[in-house]
């Protein structure tokens, strides 16, 4: 399952999700259950100045930091799984040139980005510029983990790169990596709420029929199953991506709310599998977490995970 499509890209990998205090989220996700891989540093104080074609010498250095909650990837999955908390502290100090690469985490907390696998960015850049798709260039990141049972490094080296923000319907950055054991690492990939993997994400628009067809046809190369004129579902790499009117959303998430100070399209929620939803419904209760009856399993309000819905669903045997 790990054929690129035209554009090089492989699966839906991971959701970027933007928030404000790096701890607080922290904190919340744990409380909702979820084991939170510890601090590393990101981005090396030069790495975005270069991607971005800026100056390292002369541009400040932005401070970028995230918390990763790692999943065991779905066995037709080609790269990893997992939710990603960024942080960006000060970002007025960014020149303008980074400011525009990361334009598409800035202004809000809550989901910002579809990351996507690729086994070679350097083919998948060329292929979104040929596309007329304007992207920056790689940003390389090595860093890791120390693992406090035997204080080796786990080591994570990525390289992803960021298209220029509204080009695409649901924002997607392109990313490869050579260590990807380290996001399965045992200790971080279990969690108290039984859950297991990313199982998909779902994006509000108020043009299903152009959106979710771009995103099938023109960014993941899949066929899309259009279930009435109010939802749209794809599937790449073992993750789907559910495309819903205001109206499909009301539908499936009946008592809850996507963000209103959003502009549609955006991505709203994240599904995940769980081994035992009453396990992760118990969990819940005995945190106060309060929860609702989804289509499908049971539903967080954004409130609680930094303005991102999350929905937990039994997994697939």
């Amino acid at each position: 399952m790990d054929q690129p499509n035209n554009l090089g890209l492989t699966g839906i990998d991971h959701l970027m999700i933007r928030v404000a205090e790096l701890d607080r989220a922290a904190r919340m996700f744990a409380r909702l259950g979820f084991t939170v891989a510890p601090p590393r540093r990101q981005i090396d104080p030069a790495a975005l100045a270069t991607a971005a074609g800026a100056n390292p010498a002369t541009t400040p250095a932005p401070l970028i930091d995230n918390r990763l909650i790692l999943f065991t990837p779905p066995a037709d999955s080609p790269g990893a799984n997992y939710l990603e908390l960024m942080s960006i502290v000060d970002p007025l100090r960014m020149p303008p040139a980074v400011t525009q690469m990361l334009s598409f985490l800035l202004d809000s907390e809550g989901p910002k980005s579809i990351v996507c696998h690729t086994n070679d960015l350097d083919h998948c850049r060329e292929a979104m510029l040929a596309a007329g798709v304007e992207i920056g260039g790689p940003v390389e990141i090595n860093t890791g983990w120390l693992d406090p049972d035997s204080s080796e490094l786990i080591p994570v080296r990525a390289r992803p790169a960021a298209p220029v923000f509204g080009q695409i319907p649901f924002q997607i950055n392109p990313y490869e990596t050579d260590t990807l054991s380290s996001y399965q690492h045992p200790r971080w990939t279990a969690h108290p709420n039984g859950a297991r993997h990313l199982l998909g994400l779902t994006g509000v628009t108020h043009d299903l029929a152009a959106h979710a067809s771009y995103m099938a046809t023109d960014v993941f190369g899949v066929d899309v199953d259009w279930r009435g004129q109010h939802e749209a579902l794809m599937w790449f790499g073992g993750v789907f991506l559910r495309v819903v009117t205001p109206d499909g959303f009301a539908q499936r998430y009946p008592t809850l709310d996507y963000s209103r100070e959003r502009v549609p399209p955006f991505v709203t929620a994240a599904t995940i599998a769980v081994g035992d939803l009453d396990v992760t419904r118990r969990f819940l209760r005995t945190n106060q977490i309060r929860h609702a009856v989804t289509a499908t399993g049971i539903g967080v309000p954004r409130e609680y995970a930094a303005n991102t819905l999350l929905e937990f669903v039994p997994d697939s045997p």
